[in-house]
């Protein structure tokens, strides 16, 4: 990089100099005459430097960004398949071994409560939407569940806020109730 802005600099000096910069003024080249209409120009245009200025940063850009290309930058990884887990007891034991991070638990927990409390596809609604979209469906205290366990799910999820343990058993005891005041209901 230092190479190429050494390049550049040397071409806009050479670009921007005057054409007789480096001769020695001669006695005819300083006696004042009238000008008499436009002298015609010496020299090369005006813009012929920032030309060059682009055409080299333009070259510079190409190439670094062909040479980025090359080292093997890929995507990331796409995430891993959450594995079918609709049971809470299998979801918990998945999360007390390790093997269910907490992110991804609530991740599923807010699913189960969605799938569950309007049983349509909901997954493009926001939690108040849901919400809304519920309280002329199901009963008010079961509407009061799922917000609280949505809000929570999506403080872990969206907030990154990290549960503890006491916020995990809270968000299991509120789908199992949920589940229970659905179980019900009719689809």
């Amino acid at each position: 990089m230092n190479r190429l802005m050494a390049v550049l600099f040397a071409l806009i000096l050479l670009a921007c100099r005057p054409p007789n910069a480096l001769s020695a003024p001669t006695a005819d080249s300083t006696a004042i005459r009238e000008i008499h209409g436009p002298l015609p120009p010496t020299g090369p245009p005006p813009f012929t430097a920032t030309a060059l200025v682009l055409l080299v940063a333009g070259l510079g850009l190409a190439a670094t960004a062909r040479a980025r290309k090359g080292k093997g930058h890929t995507a990331a990884p796409p995430p891993m398949p959450l594995p079918e887990m609709d049971d809470l007891a299998t979801l918990r034991e998945a999360y007390t071994r390790g093997e269910l991070p907490a992110m991804l638990l609530f991740e599923q927990l807010a699913a189960i409560a969605r799938s569950r409390l309007i049983r349509s596809d909901c997954s493009a609604m926001t939690s108040q939407e849901l919400l809304k979209a519920a309280a002329d469906k199901v009963p008010a205290e079961t509407v009061a569940v799922a917000a609280a366990l949505l809000a929570l799910c999506d403080r872990v999820r969206f907030g990154a806020c990290l549960p503890d343990t006491a916020t995990v058993a809270e968000a299991f005891a509120s789908v199992q109730q949920l589940l229970e005041c659905r179980s019900g209901a009719a689809p």
